[in-house]
């Protein structure tokens, strides 16, 4: 069920079930007669079936350059964007790459989009208890503590739209990233 229970299909999600398909049969072997060691074999079938996966594993290790990992190439991005933004708060959809170069973030927006998106079905008092913001609550949120950078990363347009909104009624800088925009606070007079 938890296959086909999401809307779009992936492959990995189907990975989960094979050692169960393979572990049951064999487990339930055993019960038979646990002297012809089923449960033997079952411990081996599980390290034979692991064995692809581990090898798998190892060889994009060593064939992929370290420098091109997810992991290291978000990394490299939140350096950048702190290189460009400097100290202070980032407000973004996309929370990994501020925190990854050591930048703060607004609570909120520590999921990502995911409450943002559901914030309209949620009545205006529920919202202020969860500490959920949504469009309409972008400029009460920020009056007392404007972003020092706006980070709108390319693949998220449509929930993009009401910050990048703030970020030009409020004469921030955008600057173009390989991902997406930031936008810098204008600076003080």
């Amino acid at each position: 069920m938890g296959c086909f229970a999401p809307p779009r299909h992936h492959v990995q999600y189907f990975y989960a079930l094979l050692p169960f398909l393979v572990m049951t049969p064999l487990i339930g072997l055993s019960y038979f007669d646990p002297r012809r060691g089923a449960v033997k074999l079952a411990a081996a079938a599980m390290v034979l079936f692991s064995l692809p996966s581990l090898v798998t594993m190892a060889q994009i290790a060593w064939a992929v350059p370290r420098r091109d990992w997810g992991a290291v190439e978000t990394h490299r991005l939140g350096l950048q964007v702190r290189d460009l933004a400097g100290t202070g708060k980032v407000l973004t959809l996309g929370p990994i790459v501020p925190l990854e170069g050591g930048l703060d973030i607004y609570p909120a927006f520590a999921t990502g989009p995911f409450a943002w998106r559901s914030a309209h079905v949620v009545p205006a008092v529920e919202r202020r208890k969860a500490g959920i913001v949504s469009p309409f609550d972008l400029d009460a949120l920020l009056a007392n503590d404007p972003p020092h950078a706006i980070l709108l990363e390319e693949w998220d347009v449509r929930d993009n739209k009401p910050l990048e909104a703030y970020a030009r009624a409020h004469g921030y800088e955008a600057h173009p990233l390989s991902f997406g925009t930031l936008w810098r606070a204008p600076a003080a007079p």
